[in-house]
């Protein structure tokens, strides 16, 4: 994508490190103050069991059209990494590409890590590198982490570190009920409503992401598509299903 890009000063990089957005500890696990699920072995859990449900759903690590670019060798950054399994996949089988992932939370691999990945700590609206740094920058399983009103700005630094004619891909998921009851309609509409009025997230972001795209006058070639998973309430042995999801996902909403 043709772009120009200006210059920011640049934040200080922390590789790895302990940093100041520990908000509190509740029930004995800790919370950042601009994330809302807690930072702990469970939640590096639920984000890998994620990435593998996303990685069947799709048939793939990303859509965009960057394969023989990764062959050949290209900077490639994950923004919002988690514990950084998507990177360590792709670094594993295009090795001669570089892979940078950057989180708020460091619960990706510090020490024992392949030669070609690198990961650091920051956030998506100050990310730490230099304006034409990344030939693909790959975003998802941000709604949690972005308000509603900060999604043009995030989108701003993906396109200020990724170079002209690079490709940027952003994944997210939307929660849809069908056959909800009264009960679960209430509930479900009581969770929607308290993010949206107390911590500015939009659950159904999906249909605003195309504007905010859109409207983005550096960006060009835009192509959106979706896929549909439908979740049961739950398997015989308790690992995923309704169930798994709503317990994973919501308690440390509410």
């Amino acid at each position: 994508m043709g772009k120009s890009h200006s210059k920011v000063p640049l934040p200080r990089f922390r590789r790895g490190s302990r940093d100041e957005y520990i908000h509190e500890c509740i029930n004995k696990r800790k919370y950042y103050a601009s994330y809302i699920f807690p930072s702990d072995n469970d939640e590096v859990d639920r984000l890998t069991v994620q990435h593998y449900i996303f990685q069947h759903i799709w048939e793939s690590n990303f859509s965009s059209p960057v394969k023989d670019l990764l062959k050949s060798g290209a900077k490639v950054l994950d923004v919002g990494c988690g514990p950084g399994v998507w990177v360590l996949e792709m670094a594993d089988k295009y090795r001669e590409s570089t892979f940078t992932g950057i989180d708020i939370v460091a619960n990706f691999p510090q020490m024992i890590k392949p030669e070609n990945t690198n990961f650091f700590t920051g956030e998506v609206k100050r990310l730490p590198f230099e304006d034409n740094t990344f030939d693909f920058v790959y975003m998802r399983f941000m709604m949690f982490a972005i308000t509603m009103d900060d999604w043009p700005e995030a989108i701003d630094e993906l396109v200020r570190v990724c170079k002209p004619d690079g490709w940027i891909e952003i994944m997210e998921r939307d929660i849809l009920w069908y056959n909800e009851t009264e009960i679960v309609r209430n509930w479900r509409t009581r969770i929607v409503d308290k993010l949206r009025e107390e911590k500015g997230i939009e659950l159904i972001i999906t249909p605003h992401i195309p504007r905010f795209l859109y409207t983005n006058d550096k960006l060009t070639n835009i192509k959106c598509d979706e896929r549909e998973a439908k979740i049961s309430w739950g398997w015989k042995n308790d690992n995923m299903g309704c169930k798994k999801f709503i317990k994973c996902n919501i308690r440390n909403s509410i």
